[in-house]
Formats: C-alpha cells, structure tokens, sequence
C-alpha cells in the first residue's frame, strides 16, 4: 500500500520552494489583475495574458486568437464568481464547464469541425479566479495521479464524456488524494496557496526522466520581466 504521508514529507520542502522562487510573485501579479477591475483595461489584459504564457497555456493557439480569449477569461471573473470550495466538486465543475464553454467559443474549430479542447487553459484561468479552491491540469501532475490512482486502487470516474470530462475525472482524483492525505493540516509555512503545493508535488512526480533533479532557483530578475503594473 502506498504511504501517502511519506511520499508527501518526500516532496513537500522542494514542492514550497520551488512555487515560492519561480511563482510567487508572477501569481501574485496575476491574481491582482483578475481581481482588479479599477485596473487600466489594456494592463489587466496584458498581465493575464503573461501570465498564461508563462505557464505555456496559450501555446497551442494562434496568437491572434489571445485576446478574446483572455477577454473570456476577465468577463467571467467580474460576473460575480460562485463561492467554491475544494470540498465541494460539483460548484466546482459548474464553475470550471461554465469558463470552458466561454472559452471554446472563441476559439475556432479544428480542421474537421470538431471544437478544440481548452481543457489545461481552463483549469488554469480559473485557478487565478480561485487561488484557493482549483487543482491545476498539468500533463505531469495528470500523469502522476493516473499511476498513484492505480496504486491505491481508485476506480475511474464514470463521468460525462463531453469535452470537460478530463478535468472532471482529474479533479475528482485529485480531491480524493487530498482529503486522505489531511493536506489541510499539512504546514506549507507562509506560503498562501495551499492547494498549489499539492499541485507542485504531483507535477514533481510526474516529470519524465528517472532519478533526483536537483532543484535550481530560478533568476529573480526572469520571474516577472515584461509584467506591468496591476
């Protein structure tokens, strides 16, 4: 039976550190500009749409298709967001459908018509509308649970199978590991966002390559060069 607990104590420092060096303060930026609809329009966008790309969720669109939909992404933050609770999937997936229906919309449909699938892009447009409340669909971390799910003998989700079906049964996943693991009551120090952490150390054990990477702070000049003021 896999130890959760220690597979966790395992990754935890490296997990913090890694999100505190290359993420604190580019997050930061990010949540600030969702949440500040004082913010000079062409800033808010801009910063959103950095931020995005840092974390490689625009890459698989035409640059031209960007700005509607970072558009999509600010209409739904200032909508008045649903309260939501990582206990609570089901707000959860109503809130995370309602942002990729928004988001496939205004991107245009594959070559064989069928809609393109936005399903990373939403997960993490809207994290920063709930920096709280929303696990991050990343390939490693999805990669890491597929095999921890097997080895604690987790039945796959038998969910819908419309195109929010992977973040549901990711999510789902996701959430069952969390609670078992009490991550609640796991110190992570004066980091804010908790949920992050658990995210890191997912995404850490799932990175392709055999063996210990050592961690390597990131440039303090490179996290947020080209941000501008939220």
């Amino acid at each position: 039976m896999l130890d959760l607990n220690t597979m966790i104590e395992r990754f935890l420092d490296e997990a913090i550190n890694t999100q505190i060096d290359q993420c604190s303060q580019l997050d930061n930026m990010a949540i600030r500009s969702v949440n500040n609809i004082l913010s000079k329009n062409e800033n808010r966008h801009y910063n959103i749409a950095f931020w995005l790309k840092r974390y490689r969720a625009l890459r698989s669109y035409k640059r031209e298709w960007h700005s509607a939909i970072v558009s999509e992404i600010v209409k739904f933050a200032d909508k008045g967001r649903e309260p939501l609770s990582i206990h609570n999937l089901d707000v959860l997936l109503q809130e995370y459908s309602y942002l990729y229906s928004r988001i496939q919309n205004v991107v245009p449909s594959k070559q064989d018509d069928k809609p393109r699938d936005v399903a990373v892009i939403t997960s993490k447009a809207l994290w920063i509308c709930y920096p709280n409340d929303v696990p991050m669909l990343d390939s490693y971390a999805e990669r890491a649970l597929s095999v921890i799910s097997r080895l604690v003998a987790f039945n796959r989700l038998e969910g819908r199978s419309d195109g929010t079906a992977r973040f549901e049964q990711f999510a789902h996943t996701w959430c069952r590991l969390y609670d078992i693991a009490q991550f609640d009551s796991v110190s992570i120090g004066d980091y804010p966002y908790r949920v992050r952490v658990f995210d890191r150390i997912l995404r850490i054990i799932g990175e392709p390559g055999y063996g210990l990477v050592p961690y390597q702070p990131l440039a303090a000049e490179t996290r947020l060069h080209g941000a501008r003021a939220a």
